[in-house]
């Protein structure tokens, strides 16, 4: 599985916000 960056760095930082 390929992701993008720019993915992975907003599904990280939507992680952050939920904790």
């Amino acid at each position: 599985m390929q992701s993008s960056p720019a993915t992975i760095t907003a599904a990280a930082k939507l992680r952050i916000m939920e904790f």
